[in-house]
C-alpha cells in the first residue's frame, strides 16, 4: 500500500511528489513496520527518573530500537503470519462488516 503525499491549504489538497517518495522510502517504511514495538520498547528506556546507562541520551534510543527490531522479527512477524493462516478469509466466509453490523 503505497502512502500518499498531501499537502493541505484550507479546502484544496495538492499531492506532493517529493512527500510521497519520502514516505514510501526504506527507512521510513522500516521505521513504521516497527512502530508498535518501539512504543511499546521505548516505556523501559525513555525515562526521565532514572539515571542509568541505558536510560540517557543516546543509548536510550539505540537501546529502544534495537530491542524494537529484534521484537518485530522475534514475535510480531511470526505471530503475524500465524494470525493470517488461522485468519479464515472474509471471501470463504461471506461475512462483511455491513453483515456484522445488520445481523443475518
Amino acid at each position: 500500500m503505497a502512502a500518499k503525499g498531501v499537502l493541505r491549504l484550507g479546502d484544496k489538497v495538492m499531492w506532493n511528489r517529493e512527500a510521497v517518495r519520502f514516505l514510501n522510502s526504506g527507512a521510513v517504511v522500516s521505521i513504521g513496520r516497527i512502530s508498535y514495538s518501539t512504543y511499546l520498547w521505548q516505556q523501559l528506556f525513555l525515562n526521565k527518573h532514572e539515571t542509568g546507562l541505558l536510560q540517557t541520551f543516546p543509548m536510550n534510543m539505540v537501546a529502544t530500537f534495537c530491542c524494537a527490531t529484534i521484537s518485530y522479527i522475534i514475535l510480531e512477524q511470526p505471530l503475524n503470519k500465524l494470525r493470517k493462516r488461522l485468519r479464515p478469509s472474509v471471501a470463504a466466509t461471506g461475512l462483511s462488516f455491513t453483515n456484522w453490523i445488520s445481523g443475518p
